[in-house]
């Protein structure tokens, strides 16, 4: 029972250490200590000689990251009882098998090599984890550090995969010195003990000052032209009782006098927020559309240079002849096929319109996971939040809308994909020079959910070194330079609009090219240890013992 009890407190110190440094409100550093707890549990029971170490390994280490998922993401319930636990449990076990499975490999290997597997197999995980159907990335370990964001200036080399891989390898780093500390002598213990900890903290963070010292003066020696000047909307209407109740036309009418507060500033795109004309309309015949004359008609006398990006939800027919892309829905009388979008589109002054198709879906709200198989048995299994219960269409290449200046190039990024880094540098590879990012928070009400997303969004900014300028329903809208920094925000609750003059930077950061390299390289070394193991295993039947 005793046993049983230290357990548990093992698990559940490294479960609360994760909460205790997740943003907002954590400390960083403490996720450098959070995994040592349960490393010991996890060494301790295989020197004792577990029996089913892959299950034993995976449950306690469930017990952790239940606390973790919990305690970081209980504010999903605000948008859907159902969704919060399948999200939260879900999530829990992809973790505990990953672990489970490194587990297993140790078994085969020495201490170290163990350890060297578990830093391995999770990278590759979250690597996976933000590519597959039941993506979930939220607490991708590199996340932690989105409220210091002057600790990590070298994502623009690694992206977040970078800061996963620090604090992994400082658990590692410190747990191994602990776990050795009686083996060595005491100048030993103590030089070994603080060259591994004091380099592994202290030069990261001096190249992260370095590389932002560097990048402020590339961005203080931008000319006048390599600016523009960027508005964005906060309408703050509440997403379940008054959104998706009102049509089109009111709620461009509701956005003209935003729109106009801020005409005086001169802004080349004013940002207007995801689903804001909410109710569908036919991309091919937007001309009749009575909210986007009125959007028109906001700006075209006093500043017909402003550019307006919306966010609405739109739609395309196919013909009976055509086959239909696995999201469609078919029409009434066989009559053909209909994708319904989560679209940004891009008013530009000579009335043509561009779209983008938010193509990173949120699983089980506007996506249905593996629709090739449970699509033909269950059909659209998804929860209403407003606006559709379906699968919504998507888009295979990344949009960029430029000014018919042709200095600005913004990329239309759609809430949930604002932290996805890799998917982001598409854009950037397409030619935009500024990140606008659109959203709608409003679901998770006046928690740490919105502050969350705002902040991890902070990071995207550092990994390809663009400026972003964000407009929300409600929740947080405001600017971020290409380093993080908050540079004006309208809180969450609040109607207003801000302009504010941003950097249009044109060089690609080594992440926008080669993206998650990290992600790759312990991809393959992961597979590499569960390959070698099983060898070993076929070998020697018999678990190792080496510590």
């Amino acid at each position: 029972m005793k046993n049983t009890l230290q357990k548990i407190l093992l698990a559940a110190c490294s479960g609360t250490l994760l909460v205790a440094s997740w943003p907002m409100n954590g400390f960083p550093a403490l996720a450098f200590l959070a995994w040592s707890p349960l490393m010991h549990l996890l060494e301790n029971g295989h020197q004792s000689g577990w029996k089913r170490p892959f299950l034993r390994a995976m449950g306690w280490s469930f017990v952790a990251l239940l606390i973790w998922n919990a305690g970081t993401t209980w504010w999903l319930f605000y948008a859907s009882i159902p969704g919060a636990i399948a999200a939260i449990l879900l999530n829990s076990v992809f973790m505990s098998l990953i672990i489970g499975v490194a587990h297993t490999v140790r078994a085969q290997f020495n201490l170290r090599k163990g350890l060297m597997a578990w830093v391995a197999l999770w990278i590759g995980w979250e690597y996976v984890h933000l590519r597959w159907d039941l993506s979930w990335p939220w607490l991708t370990l590199g996340h932690v550090f989105s409220e210091n964001p002057e600790w990590v200036q070298w994502y623009e080399y690694t992206g977040v995969l970078g800061g996963s891989t620090w604090v992994l390898g400082l658990n590692v780093a410190v747990y191994y010195a602990i776990r050795k500390w009686s083996r060595w002598g005491a100048i030993g213990r103590s030089s070994a003990v603080l060259g591994v900890i004091g380099a592994g903290i202290g030069l990261p963070l001096w190249f992260s000052s370095f590389l932002f010292q560097v990048d402020a003066q590339r961005d203080a020696a931008l000319a006048p032209s390599e600016r523009a000047t960027f508005s964005v909307t906060q309408p703050n209407i509440d997403p379940y009782t008054e959104k998706f109740n009102i049509n089109n036309a009111n709620s461009a009418q509701n956005l003209l006098f935003l729109i106009r507060d801020i005409l005086d500033d001169h802004p080349d795109f004013v940002l207007i927020p995801e689903t804001a004309l909410p109710n569908g309309f036919d991309e091919t015949q937007w001309d009749t559309e009575v909210a986007l004359k009125i959007l028109a008609s906001s700006h075209r006398k006093r500043q017909p240079e402003t550019e307006l990006v919306v966010g609405a939800t739109t739609y395309l027919r196919y013909p009976t002849h055509a086959a239909p892309p696995l999201s469609a829905r078919a029409l009434p009388n066989n009559s053909g096929w209909y994708d319904v979008f989560n679209t940004a589109f891009h008013q530009r002054r000579d009335s043509v319109l561009q779209y983008y198709h938010k193509s990173k879906l949120v699983v089980g709200v506007e996506m249905t996971p593996f629709q090739r198989v449970i699509k033909p048995v269950l059909g659209e299994v998804l929860i209403d939040l407003g606006g559709t219960s379906s699968s919504l269409g998507m888009q295979a290449e990344r949009s960029v809308f430029t000014h018919a200046n042709g200095r600005v190039a913004v990329a239309p990024i759609i809430c949930y994909e604002s932290i996805y880094g890799e998917y982001a540098s598409g854009y950037v590879q397409n030619g935009a020079n500024v990140f606008g990012v659109i959203t709608n928070d409003g679901w998770w009400s006046d928690s740490p959910g919105h502050r969350q997303h705002f902040s991890l969004t902070r990071l995207m900014a550092i990994s390809h070194r663009r400026a972003i300028a964000r407009s929300a329903n409600t929740g947080i809208s405001g600017f971020i330079s290409p380093r993080g920094e908050v540079l004006e925000t309208l809180p969450y609750n609040t109607r207003g609009a801000l302009s504010r003059q941003l950097p249009l930077r044109t060089e690609i950061s080594w992440y926008a090219i080669y993206g998650d390299v990290l992600g790759r390289l312990f991809g393959w070394m992961g597979i590499f240890f569960l390959l070698y193991a099983r060898v070993q295993r076929i070998r020697n039947p018999k678990p190792s013992r080496v510590k």
